[in-house]
């Protein structure tokens, strides 16, 4: 037994009949007006011994449904008053037998009875059909929830199913104080867990048909429970039932899919969506669904695990989410229609927030769910139970509340309104109100979230819990029957509010933030400059923060208090879906618009789009100068986006930022700068289109004789203006401009953008100062180190005023000589020995070390060149011992500081405590430098071709540098020969993180997997796997010169990696060029037994295991030189040219 933690049930509202009339002699028809669950109370006389009964139905045209009924017999009196004592009814209209005198409206009472919760989310608006379905959504839930549960219907079956609970549980926070409530039926779901950790599907009560929807709610509902109330301990009580469910789910997959199990009612998936019919547990939708369900059970347990510190598990489950992702998405994605099974609204929903489809497709399949709503549907939802959830879940969560809009705005089926037509006052169970149905059900109360959360936009903040940090988010949506909307949340901290009213061209909106809490507001404006608070603008406004999401949407951070904004120029939202064909059939429909004295990055960009275009569609597409009349245009480049928008505003944008817009006139791709143009080009043709660069030589052009785009409106600033990624392969220059990279090793020439150039690149003190021409004669310009001057592994003397002026005068006459540069290094050589001498040593010590010396010198350089390179920043390092920061002296606004992260563990994020040193670091630089860059190690610069296992790591850490206001990242890698180990991969990756820093690093890392290897992706990544668990477990310290003796690379972890890389070879056998990707994909494991020949031959006897490697090592050696020269290796390390390390491995592999 458990004990009760939930407020009891309680009469809550008086129904009182809207109608009585006679049915015939004794017989009478009592209308409540509303369908209502709870108790009835009723005035009775009669002769004494006489039986009235009480017949309750929710249909007009019955007399009694599902068997609902109650007898009374007259007392003695004959007189009574008939209540219900051991039963509850549901229903509008009662029959009322026995009873000779007409009874009066006033002798029949009945009461609403549920769980005792307050009422904390309101919501109001111009739109009254809106209005009532919100009521309908919110009296149907009340009728639902008496005794501590939502069940899913109060008369027929009275259960409390867990799929029926998607549609309940989010609309129920968003509207009712329901903490306890939850916390209860959550502790119902643990009590029914079977000892094989198997699940009913449903809670309290054992009974009922369901899938894993149904009883994988164990997961979703905790976790609802702590991001709406902020209650940890619901995670904490539930957590161990959780993991008993997915080790249940373990014992009926096969090949990473779940497969179908037990009999006719159980392995269920959607259910009950338009025009319905049968039991659908064997369809392929359905394993579909289940699969996808999956998913986002072991993603949302992985979020759980964080939360609790158990870490391990977190990274378990994601990557367990992540290979079930691949395979579902193998197998039932079609690939020709950009869809997945029968392209359902929920399937396609379901399949976008778990994150099925990878990046270069999730554009296709948005459209794809888009026309599916607004055009296949005519904006009628077309889902069931929980399918429509998820629908609404994955609109709310990415933000196209404007979706629903249709679905809601109608009143023809399927759809809210059509019920209302019909008479409902309580929402079905199905769209159709079929007679073997209830007419009060939980089937489809998942709308009632979107009037608060879509409409209104008050939702949890991604980062806080219990609405500690919420979000605010409008959706003004493009219709006249939507002028105004009021909502309000009770949240754990006060009421938060959000109103807006549309007055012409303006909105007013009201935002209100509790105390102790901060909101975010995203303003329905095309930029903040058309945003006023109180009638004051942002800048004089107080509490407001104003910043910009990874995405370029513009937001208002705000302190508590209440707000007043007046809006111009609003970005509303249109459910009409604008359809510009760009091509059909393989035959062009659109000309390319350039301005004919468009700059040359402009121009480049043109040609690009044209020839693209051309290989995806197999049309050619025209460079014209003005609009063609009889096909549609792609405008770009800022003279030709006047052609389409001569409103359209870019200052915005700096340098690199992108606008991607659709107008009535047709498509602008454009920027402010000269790269801009270009990276808007490079987006579209990866975001919308399709198309990814893999590597110089690999990209994956998609096929697509017919080509449509919905609307478009994007635009962002890339955080990091310097994004430099120093592998071999990814200097070329059509690869660096395709991947948005501009660092100087990249090989960009005018027509690509150009690239930012040094003057120097690195360690530059004896290039400016040469000692071979200064020592002899000056000794004083370089360090004194124990008493004595020397140049011989040592630095200048800093603080010494002729040398300084030397140094000056050098670097004026390079960056005479090289006008194209921007920045120029004045940095450290590459050992220590920097000067202890008396002056320079003091102001080292009042800075708390030797940055401060250097720091005070570079702001003399800086200031020295200021006048006449006024475009030119002097770079140094924080470097070895130059990397704290110094206490007093502060970096010029002319200065670049590039913190250098080379003692760092780099199998862990920087965030983690094993480099709390660095990030202490970062820290103190973030503070006083506003141009830190960061110079980070990506490779093993003594191992070029060992198992490095730093890819997990890349992704997190460009953002911890972002997100400490880095502002150039340069990511050394192995940069003097191609092919190392996972080169390609790290290179991509680390391009699009540069970039968008936001982006995920687990589905970039499947993206590049799926496309660059094909069906052996699954097996790479479990190869990835093997090495990065391998590396967490032994607690090695994964330097960027780690040696080949490392604790993880073991016999058993190398010999386990190199199985699922041959399992990866034999996936590919007959694709050759896959195959040879893959071939050099297993040189690090060959590399590592060669290495270690003689330990590895001794581990494999003694633990018995078969040697997976050829028996001669000359022949594993001759195979892996063979593979490395016909794909570019020139060397095995950073500084030896050859293969010797290989051919010194095998003379010690000799008897």
């Amino acid at each position: 037994l458990s004990a009760e933690c939930v407020e009891p049930n309680r009469r809550i509202k008086k129904v009182e009949p809207v109608a009585i009339e006679p049915l015939g002699p004794g017989r009478w028809r009592v209308d409540l007006g509303v369908v209502v669950t709870g108790l009835l109370e009723a005035d009775v006389q009669g002769q004494p011994g006489r039986t009235v009964e009480f017949k309750f139905s929710e249909r007009h045209n019955q007399e009694m449904t599902h068997r609902l009924h109650s007898r009374y017999i007259i007392g003695p009196a004959g007189k009574g008053t008939f209540r219900n004592r051991f039963n509850y009814f549901t229903g509008r209209w009662i029959t009322i037998e026995g009873l000779e005198q007409k009874p009066q409206k006033e002798d029949i009472r009945a009461w609403l009875v549920r769980t005792d919760y307050d009422r904390i989310g309101r919501f109001r608006c111009s739109n009254e059909l809106l209005n009532r379905i919100y009521e309908a959504t919110l009296w149907t839930y009340e009728n639902l929830s008496l005794g501590g549960y939502v069940v899913d219907c109060p008369h027929r079956e009275r259960m409390g199913y867990g799929g029926d609970a998607h549609a309940t549980t989010e609309m129920g926070m968003t509207n009712y104080a329901t903490a306890a409530f939850y916390r209860k039926w959550a502790q119902d779901w643990r009590d029914v867990q079977g000892e094989d950790g198997n699940l009913p599907y449903t809670a309290p009560t054992y009974w009922g048909g369901g899938g894993p929807g149904w009883s994988g709610y164990c997961i979703t509902l905790p976790w609802e429970i702590y991001r709406h109330y902020g209650d940890r301990r619901a995670l904490e009580e539930n957590y161990p039932t959780m993991r008993r469910w997915l080790a249940f789910l373990e014992t009926h997959a096969k090949d990473d899919m779940l497969v179908r199990w037990g009999g006719e009612w159980d392995f269920l998936g959607d259910w009950l969506w338009p025009e319905a019919q049968g039991v659908n547990g064997d369809t392929i939708e359905t394993l579909f669904f289940n699969n996808c369900y999956w998913i986002y059970n072991l993603q949302t347990a992985a979020k759980v695990a964080d939360v609790l510190g158990h870490k391990d598990q977190a990274q378990a489950y994601r990557d367990r989410a992540d290979q079930v992702r691949r395979a579902v998405h193998q197998k039932f994605y079609k690939p020709d229609e950009h869809s997945y099974v029968n392209g359902f609204q929920g399937y396609l929903a379901i399949a976008l927030l778990v994150g099925l489809p990878p990046e270069s497709e999730r554009a296709a399949v948005w459209q794809g769910l888009e026309e599916e709503i607004l055009i296949h549907r005519k904006g009628h939802i077309h889902a069931g139970i929980t399918a429509g959830a998820m629908l609404f879940k994955t609109l709310l969560t990415f933000d196209r509340p404007e979706w629903i809009f249709p679905m809601a705005n109608t009143e023809t089926y399927p759809g809210w309104g059509d019920m209302l037509k019909r008479g409902a006052t309580t929402l079905w169970e199905d769209w159709e109100g079929r007679s073997a149905h209830s007419l009060c059900h939980s089937s489809y109360l998942y709308i009632g979230t979107w009037f608060i959360e879509g409409l209104g936009g008050i939702r949890p903040g991604p980062d806080g819990v219990g609405y500690q940090h919420f979000v605010v988010r409008p959706c003004i949506v493009e219709d006249p029957s939507l002028t105004w909307v009021e909502t309000q949340f009770d949240s754990p901290y006060g009421r938060i509010e959000s109103r807006w009213r549309m007055r012409g061209d303006l909105i007013e909106a009201e935002v209100a933030v509790p105390p102790n809490t901060t909101g975010r507001y995203y303003p329905p404006a095309a930029g903040l400059r058309q945003v006023r608070e109180g009638g004051r603008s942002l800048r004089q406004a107080e509490g407001i923060s104003p910043g910009r999401d990874a995405d370029g949407r513009r937001w208002l951070d705000l302190a508590p208090g209440r707000y007043r904004f007046e809006i111009r120029e609003p970005a509303r939202r249109s459910i009409v879906t604008p359809r510009l064909t760009l091509a059909e059939d393989g035959q062009a429909r659109a000309v390319i618009v350039v301005a004919a004295d468009a700059p040359a990055p402009e121009q480049h960009a043109a040609k690009e789009l044209a020839d693209f275009l051309g290989q995806v569609t197999g049309g050619e597409f025209s460079l014209v100068d003005a609009p063609a009349k009889d096909k549609a245009s792609i405008f770009v480049g800022r003279a030709a986006a006047k052609l389409a928008d001569p409103a359209l505003k870019t200052e915005d944008l700096g340098d690199e930022g992108i606008a991607i817009v659709t107008t009535d006139k047709g498509l602008v791709l454009t920027g402010h700068g000269p790269r801009g143009t270009l990276y808007a080009v490079y987006t579209f043709l990866e975001d919308v289109v399709g198309c990814r660069w893999w590597s110089s030589q690999a990209a994956t052009i998609p096929h697509k004789p017919t080509l449509r785009i919905s609307r478009l409106n994007t635009r962002y600033v890339p955080p990091l203006e310097y994004r430099e990624v120093f592998w071999t392969d990814a200097f070329d220059g059509d690869w660096s401009v395709r991947n948005k990279c501009n660092g100087q090793a990249h090989r960009l020439d005018a027509a690509r953008g150009g690239r930012h150039i040094y003057e120097g690149f690195v360690h530059t003190f004896y290039p400016l100062i040469p000692p071979q021409k200064y020592f002899a004669e000056h000794p004083e310009w370089f360090s004194e180190i124990n008493g004595t001057r020397k140049h011989d592994h040592a630095q200048l003397c800093l603080t010494n005023e002729a040398m300084k002026a030397e140094l000056i005068k050098n670097l004026k006459a390079r960056l005479r000589a090289n006008p194209a540069a921007t920045i120029a290094s004045v940095s450290q050589n590459d050992w220590h020995g920097n000067c202890q001498c008396a002056t320079c040593k003091a102001l080292d010590e009042a800075n708390g070390g030797p940055a401060g010396s250097l720091l005070t010198f570079v702001n003399d350089v800086a200031d020295a060149i200021r006048e006449e390179f006024p475009h030119v920043a002097i770079s140094t390092l924080a470097y070895q011992y130059t990397r704290k920061p110094p206490t007093q002296v502060v970096p010029r606004d002319n200065v670049i500081v590039r913190l250098c992260s080379i003692e760092c563990s780099f199998s862990k994020p920087l965030a983690d405590k094993r480099n709390e040193a660095f990030a202490q670091d970062i820290i103190g630089w973030s503070k006083i430098c506003d141009r830190l860059y960061i110079w980070d190690y990506t490779t093993n610069f003594r191992h070029y071709f060992l198992p490095h296992p730093n890819v997990r790591v890349l992704v997190p850490n460009v953002r911890f540098f972002v997100d400490h206001g880095v502002k150039g990242i340069f990511e050394q890698g192995a940069y003097t020969t191609r092919g190392a180990e996972m080169a390609e991969l790290r290179a991509w990756v680390l391009a699009k993180t540069l970039w968008n820093p936001a982006a995920s690093e687990r589905r970039l890392i499947d993206e590049f997997l799926t496309g660059y290897y094909g069906p052996a992706a699954v097996h790479v990544d479990r190869y990835l796997n093997v090495i990065h668990d391998a590396v967490d477990k032994s607690g090695d310290h994964l330097g960027c010169f780690s040696p080949d003796t490392a604790k993880f690379l073991s016999f058993e972890t190398l010999s386990d990696g190199w199985r699922h890389l041959k399992a990866a070879e034999q996936a590919v056998a007959n694709d050759p060029e896959r195959l040879n990707r893959v071939r050099v994909a297993q040189l690090p494991v060959m590399y590592a037994f060669a290495r270690n020949w003689k330990n590895f031959r001794e581990a494999a006897a003694k633990s018995g295991a078969e040697w997976p490697m050829d028996e001669s090592i000359t022949k594993v050696a001759e195979r892996f030189m063979a593979i490395a020269k016909d794909n570019g290796v020139t060397r095995l390390n950073e500084w030896q040219d050859g293969f010797g390390l290989l051919d010194e491995a095998v003379r010690k592999a000799q008897p």
